[in-house]
């Protein structure tokens, strides 16, 4: 029985420490609306991807590993997975006047890339905060190559 309340008590601060950094992260997105680092969800994401389609400078960047983007992506999305060595350096070649719209699975990654690019003094970029889960959620197009 002391096993199972500790069990609980442990899943329990999970899920607040979980509910704690989403919140935190959610505030300093906020607070950086003015230079256009701005998380969105996925139907608003579609809408932003059309008003783009035609620009030049409008960029997808799927921050995903190879495997997952494989099973089926946005189209147009340019890979760089967010757990290679040369991940970060691939964004510094980035031209930072250009929009970006990012994503991953579930928004963590993509959320932790939109800090990064925020750091490298990107000026526009666009994270799908709940990641192509909720793309997917929503029957929203996907492509496989």
């Amino acid at each position: 029985m002391k096993t199972i309340l500790t069990t609980r008590k442990r899943i329990l601060a999970a899920v607040v420490f979980l509910m704690l950094s989403v919140s935190t992260f959610q505030l300093y997105a906020a607070g950086k609306q003015g230079k256009n680092l701005t998380s969105i969800d996925a139907q608003t994401s579609y809408d932003l991807i059309q008003e783009n389609q035609d620009s030049e400078d409008f960029i997808i960047i799927d921050v995903r590993t190879p495997g997952e983007y494989n099973e089926g992506h946005i189209k147009n999305a340019v890979l760089i997975d967010f757990y290679k060595s040369d991940f970060v350096p691939k964004l510094e070649e980035l031209d930072k006047n250009k929009r970006y719209f990012i994503y991953c699975r579930s928004g963590s990654r993509s959320g932790r890339t939109l800090l990064m690019m925020d750091d490298l003094g990107f000026k526009d970029v666009y994270n799908m905060q709940n990641g192509i889960n909720e793309w997917k959620a929503l029957s929203l197009p996907l492509v496989k190559e």
